[in-house]
């Protein structure tokens, strides 16, 4: 609880009383923080993560910002954009975080945010892939696709990228500024890049029902057959 509040408890009800309310109130701040991890990933994905990891050390988990935020957030930024403008850089929502220990560092990110990308925008070897240098392309359909690679400090990224068009923009937004959603892996070490696409999937189909995308594109729970992912 904020210091002043905390002052304001002590002298009023006694150290015992406002601990046991600050105790109360991290409690569900956690339990909404996860509750937004496992509508992202959903209770199987949350137990494939636990599983990737060695040791049995506990989840923790960290979402600054709920879906209601980030889907102002999105709207706010997307619905200043129109065709004579240039792309400014856009503020990611940080929808969810996940660790073990803390003093590790290592953990799961999951970020999502207007792109600077145009949606057809060319990913491969030699193009410009923004924080991937070399960056792989699974086309999931017309509607979304996905990129993933390692950045300049060898870390793996995974991306999605989702048409999603925002109520009240101009004409063609949704190819123009699409939807992009990040996913960072430190913690775990036996996902592969199958299983870390199909997670962050999972997550977009979630955006994209968040977003309320007027042209409704289809993101599907499962990723195509022929992507030939390892």
């Amino acid at each position: 609880m904020p210091a002043f509040v905390a002052l304001l408890c002590f002298l009023t009800f006694g150290v015992s009383a406002c601990s046991e309310a600050s105790d109360e109130t991290d409690a569900d701040t956690s339990d909404a923080q996860r509750k937004t991890c496992e509508e992202l990933f959903g209770e199987s994905g949350l137990e494939q993560i636990g599983h990737g990891i060695e040791g049995s050390d506990e989840l923790r988990f960290k979402s600054p910002s709920s879906l209601a935020e980030a889907r102002t957030r999105h709207y706010d930024q997307v619905l200043k954009w129109n065709l004579e403008s240039k792309s400014a850089p856009y503020v990611e929502s940080n929808v969810c975080g996940i660790r073990t220990d803390v003093s590790t560092g290592m953990q799961i990110g999951l970020t999502y945010k207007p792109s600077v990308f145009p949606f057809g925008t060319t990913f491969g070897k030699g193009a410009d892939g923004g924080t991937i240098p070399d960056p792989r392309l699974v086309q999931v359909n017309s509607d979304v696709k996905l990129v993933y690679g390692a950045d300049g400090h060898r870390e793996a990224r995974y991306q999605v990228y989702v048409q999603c068009k925002v109520p009240g923009t101009p004409a063609g937004q949704e190819r123009e500024v699409p939807l992009v959603g990040e996913l960072t892996d430190t913690l775990t070490g036996s996902l592969s890049v199958r299983d870390h696409l199909a997670l962050l999937l999972r997550s977009a189909g979630v955006m994209v029902n968040t977003l309320d995308c007027q042209n409704e594109p289809v993101v599907p729970s499962t990723l195509p057959a022929s992507a030939g992912l390892p």
